[in-house]
């Protein structure tokens, strides 16, 4: 492994842990799996960074020294007006706005969809382990592993498995696409994925 990839592979890592652990964040604050469908408007708090050079969709942090409070602001299409939304109590110290359009948004919903779908698979597999694809038989050993831990620990546990299963691979390089987000499963059977992967998968095991 060169350098350059070295750094890479960091960086992929240190970027899915800080997404796991404020989707995690999310979860134990009562959002649950499906953490958008009982909102009273379509929102999502987007916790991920998006990667590559998509302006519109960077999260952005904007700090200021006064007395006055930090904000998070996740940017949304330029096109769309500014509005004032509420914000959401983050940790780091930090806020987030809840994003309401953009692709951040609509790659959230599609990959939230595809969670719920591969939990019905993780479901007929607690059933008859003997027909159960080697993907789910892997998610699941990881699930059990984090279940006999509690606190960091189990973090810890969850976070060191999901990155010992996958391998970092832009998704341009294995899907032909700049962006997609994959669930846990789809992700574990190719092995491969980047930071948003990464961190999807985590966040489903703690949620598991």
């Amino acid at each position: 492994m060169t350098g350059r990839e070295k750094h890479e592979f960091i960086k992929h890592i240190m970027n899915a842990i800080i997404a796991a652990f404020l989707l995690i964040f999310l979860a134990v604050f009562g959002w649950g799996a499906n953490a958008f469908a009982d909102a009273d408007v379509p929102f999502s708090t987007v916790v991920i960074k998006a990667t590559g050079n998509k302006v519109q969709n960077q999260i952005e942090i904007h700090a200021r020294d006064d007395a006055r409070s930090r904000s998070k602001m996740a940017a949304v299409d330029r096109a769309e007006p500014s509005v004032k939304l509420p914000t959401l109590a983050q940790p780091f110290g930090l806020d987030a706005v809840p994003v309401m359009t953009g692709e951040l948004l609509t790659n959230w919903s599609r990959v939230e969809a595809d969670i719920r779908a591969e939990s019905e698979i993780l479901a007929q597999c607690r059933e008859n382990i003997l027909r159960c694809p080697r993907a789910a038989q892997t998610f699941l050993a990881i699930v059990a592993e984090g279940r006999v831990h509690t606190g960091r620990a189990r973090i810890g546990v969850i976070n060191r498995a999901i990155n010992l299963a996958i391998r970092p691979m832009s998704d341009l390089a294995q899907w032909g696409v700049e962006d997609r987000w994959t669930a846990p499963l789809a992700t574990l059977t190719t092995g491969f994925g980047d930071c948003e992967d990464y961190a999807i998968a985590k966040y489903v095991a703690l949620m598991e």
